[in-house]
């Protein structure tokens, strides 16, 4: 565009155009009226209005403070102590240019973002001399505008994590996809829900999607809960989350990044914390679930495994075994003798209590891996993992001591309350064949067998089963006991107490 110069004065102003000096005092005056509504007008719409001379100095600056500088101390300066000046190819040949973002240096050291018009200025001959600009200060609105960006992607990323929580099955699939959606939006090398359990034990993954090293879970100890801890071992991010659960459990959600990656930022810490709320009614309900199912499964007078319980397990190990081609392990079927007097004569109340005996002698009798379960009325069985005939023979022994000693004044005069056991061993059994692979019906009922040949040869001794068209052993009473008759195949009794 062309404009009057800035100075009728200029050397540059042909002659022609040079006013007599009565109408260059008039037109001077024109002129800076003609500039004040400019101001004044453009001031209406925009925050600053600047124009600099050719040498990028400032001319003109308006108002009277501009981002904390008084305008009148800047003129004559150079524009860039003010703001970043547009490109001037932007600007080349006379034009103009709108929705220009610039920089601008606030008087406090601060940044501003400016939303800015500009047009260059040149003489009547075309030579650029300088710039006019307006602006508008935007940068709380910028930051509301890419704060309010940041949080939906935020929520999206949330939302999709959610969505594909909800349609997972269970809870421990909504889980496992909650692991794997945060994994996916926060780059993850690894990430688990880390139990801590009830002491001063290490923490276990209790769920993991990717591979978290055992090395790390240490450094989960001591966390409370809603507390959390940043770190970086050898160089990997490391996040821990403790969540706040109304439970006896101490869960931990744990994110990990690989060595070398990016450290956590505001968005991570966002993400993170909106996962472990994710994270938080989903191990609930599991929790809950595993409690019902735990209850379901338990009988309630003893604490063992119920009957369908016990059975599941038993089926689930057998499976197990036949998978990994080791058929090893040994089933014990245990009934008492002479517990029907108990409970008629001194009521069932003396009955429980001598159940609750009863099953803490076998739980204490047997590995704690081992499975222990009240199958119904006075009917006990506990499974043994890897023990053939011969050890079960000998635990079996060990039992029925126990029970001699720890039973002693719970039966009646002249009718001891004593167990009768049938052991039942899969895979090799010294002296006699191969069981086989069997499932759990058949394995029980050979132990159930050899249990009630137990009891018809008297009692308060073990049976060893063998299977079908093997010769019968005769039941083994307890070791030291002169009652029954010496077994034909040996079961390696113990020693009495």
């Amino acid at each position: 565009m062309h404009l009057l110069p800035r100075s009728l004065d200029d050397p540059h102003l042909p002659q022609r155009d040079r006013p007599p000096p009565d109408a260059a005092a008039a037109l001077r005056l024109a002129l800076l009226d003609s500039r004040n509504r400019w101001r004044d007008v453009a001031l209406l719409a925009a925050d600053l209005v600047l124009e600099t001379d050719a040498a990028g100095r400032i001319a003109f600056l308006a108002p009277e403070t501009v981002l904390g500088h008084v305008a009148d101390r800047l003129l004559g300066e150079p524009a860039a102590l003010l703001l970043d000046l547009p490109d001037p190819a932007l600007l080349a040949s006379g034009g103009a240019a709108r929705d220009l973002r610039l920089w601008a240096h606030r008087a406090d050291g601060g940044a501003a973002c400016l939303l800015a018009s500009a047009a260059a200025l040149q003489d009547a001959s075309g030579r650029a001399i300088g710039l006019r600009l307006a602006a508008r200060d935007i940068t709380a609105e910028d930051a509301s505008a890419s704060e309010a960006a940041l949080s939906l992607r935020r929520m999206q990323a949330r939302d999709q994590v959610a969505d594909a929580c909800l349609h997972a099955a269970d809870p421990r699939r909504r889980i496992a996809a909650l692991l794997e959606g945060v994994s996916a939006a926060l780059g993850l090398a690894a990430a688990a829900v880390l139990d801590l359990g009830e002491g001063p034990g290490p923490a276990i993954a209790s769920h993991l999607q990717g591979d978290l090293p055992d090395a790390l879970l240490p450094l989960a100890a001591g966390l409370v809960p809603g507390s959390s801890r940043f770190l970086s071992p050898q160089g990997a991010p490391l996040a821990l989350l403790a969540l706040d659960l109304p439970e006896d459990r101490r869960p931990v959600l744990a994110a990990l990044r690989r060595p070398g990656g990016r450290d956590w930022d505001a968005d991570d810490h966002y993400m993170l914390a909106a996962m472990r709320d994710l994270l938080r009614p989903l191990l609930a309900v599991e929790w809950h679930a595993r409690r019902l199912e735990r209850e379901a499964g338990t009988d309630p007078l003893t604490g063992l495994l119920n009957r369908r319980a016990f059975v599941d397990g038993l089926e689930r190990r057998l499976h197990r075994l036949a998978r990994g081609g080791r058929l090893a392990g040994a089933l014990l079927f245990l009934d008492l003798d002479n517990f029907k007097p108990v409970n008629d004569e001194r009521g069932h109340a003396a009955g429980d209590a001598a159940l609750r005996r009863v099953a803490g002698l076998v739980r204490d009798g047997v590995r704690p891996a081992d499975l222990v379960g009240r199958l119904g009325g006075d009917e006990f069985a506990a499974w043994l993992d890897g023990a053939d005939g011969a050890v079960g023979g000998m635990r079996a022994d060990v039992l029925l001591r126990l029970a001699a000693i720890e039973l002693r004044d719970v039966g009646l005069p002249g009718r001891p309350l004593m167990m009768s056991i049938g052991v039942a061993a899969l895979g090799q059994t010294p002296g006699l064949a191969s069981d086989g692979a069997e499932d759990a019906a058949a394995l029980m009922a050979r132990a159930d067998a050899a249990m009630y040949a137990a009891k018809r040869a008297g009692g308060a001794r073990w049976q060893l089963a063998i299977p079908p068209g093997q010769p019968q052993p005769l039941p083994m009473p307890v070791s030291g006991s002169r009652r029954g008759r010496r077994p034909l195949h040996p079961a390696h009794p113990g020693s009495p107490r």
